[in-house]
């Protein structure tokens, strides 16, 4: 059982699959988070951990275990090498905007990064798994990559022009990543992301 990071959505199964005589695997950063929420029965902790990758042989495949970051600082992909799959995790909300989790190490430019490694293994055949949207091609992860790369360069733009973050949402993204907005992530919601990596970024630099 792979935890591609350490939120709820994607880590709640562990204990049924445990008791189902499961070994548990993840990252090293994604331990560390689920461990400072108070282990117990309910919720188990990974007992193979890697903190740049592992290769695992399931299958007669061979799974890349890749540890990345962005969403997360404990974020990993999967990538079912005979098979020509990739599971992203959360580093690739499919047509959405993506959520990046400040509080736990996210960053906007770390999340593009991760992306572009994503982007470097695999081709046009492969089957792209997203932690969030429908199954994807390459095509479809690039699409979202670009739309991350393009409305970071807006709100900084509008950052640059002294707008302010409420002027900013009020002024919008371009109408072709309306499509973008869900429940979880609407437009403004998006922008403040943006926005504040932004000036953080700005004061590291």
């Amino acid at each position: 059982m792979i935890n591609t990071h350490h939120h709820g959505d994607h880590t709640g199964g562990n204990e049924f699959f445990v008791k189902e005589g499961a070994t548990l695997i993840a990252s090293e950063a994604a331990r560390v988070r689920l461990l400072a929420r108070a282990p117990s029965e309910a919720s188990p902790l990974p007992v193979i951990t890697y903190n740049e990758g592992v290769h695992l042989y399931f299958n007669n495949d061979r799974l890349s275990l890749v540890a990345l970051e962005g969403h997360t600082d404990g974020d990993s992909a999967v990538f079912f090498e005979g098979a020509n799959v990739l599971h992203t995790g959360d580093l690739f909300f499919n047509g959405r905007f993506p959520y990046i989790d400040t509080d736990n190490g996210g960053g906007v430019g770390r999340y593009l990064s991760s992306q572009e490694e994503l982007l470097s293994m695999i081709n046009d055949d492969t089957l792209v798994i997203p932690g969030h949207g429908p199954i994807a091609r390459r095509t479809d992860l690039m699409a979202t990559h670009t739309m991350i790369r393009n409305t970071r360069d807006a709100v900084a733009q509008g950052i640059s022009a002294g707008l302010s973050l409420a002027d900013i949402q009020k002024q919008g993204l371009d109408d072709a990543y309306e499509s973008f907005a869900w429940a979880f992530i609407s437009e403004a919601k998006w922008i403040e992301t943006l926005y504040w990596d932004s000036l953080k970024s700005d004061e590291t630099d």
